[in-house]
């Protein structure tokens, strides 16, 4: 299904659901996902009908919103995974996880499931403290598996202070050519971002940085 794809953890309170669509957004063409336990509660059944009031509503008012329940079996994470990584590739759009409320398995499932999956897939919280939504850095292990050990010295060395595709050269005794593929794909990756052209000059990314701590 092409379009965008909101995946929330139900919980009790649904109003973190009107935030999450409203903060970003989202009108028609999105396709609400609800993350509920395979064994439900009342209270469960309850939110769920809160939502499809919710729901209602924008629609009277001319938002349409899709709108469907995806059960996961939170005794069985590795099969809630599966399922949920199932669900998600079958999304030809952009994919956001928000794990606002509900069991916390489900919740810890869905962060597994963001690291697992090969697409652009965005996972957001809301912090207890202040009520603000925040998006979680993505660190994909999908992609991590890629990342050889030519292209850790190069993370290395800019983490060092070295920035310039002449300084990489004459510090690793590897080519510009070779290089300059290297940090193209760490580019892609998201764990470096090019500061300047002339020359050209790169910096490791939050995200490079946490790799690089864990990895390196």
């Amino acid at each position: 299904m092409s379009g965008k794809r909101l995946y929330v953890s139900l919980g009790f309170d649904v109003t973190n659901i009107l935030s999450s669509l409203l903060e970003r957004g989202f009108g028609d063409g999105v396709e609400l996902v609800l993350l509920v336990p395979k064994t439900r509660s009342e209270r469960n059944v309850n939110a769920i009908k809160n939502v499809e009031l919710l729901l209602a509503e924008l629609g009277s008012r001319g938002h349409h919103i899709g709108l469907r329940i995806l059960e996961l079996d939170e005794h069985n994470p590795s099969k809630a995974l599966r399922d949920l990584i199932s669900d998600i590739k079958e999304s030809d759009g952009d994919v956001y996880l928000d794990a606002v409320g509900g069991l916390r398995v489900i919740c810890l499932v869905m962060c597994m499931a963001a690291m697992l999956v090969m697409k652009n897939v965005r996972i957001t919280s809301v912090a207890e403290s202040t009520g603000r939504r925040v998006e979680l850095p993505r660190i994909s292990l999908s992609f991590l598996a890629g990342l050889s050990g030519a292209k850790l010295d190069v993370l290395r060395r800019l983490s060092d202070g070295i920035s310039t595709l002449s300084e990489l050269e004459a510090e690793l005794g590897k080519d510009k050519s070779t290089l300059s593929k290297h940090l193209s794909k760490l580019e892609e990756m998201g764990l470096v971002i090019k500061e300047s052209s002339k020359p050209a000059k790169y910096k490791l990314t939050e995200v490079g940085e946490l790799v690089l701590m864990a990895l390196g």
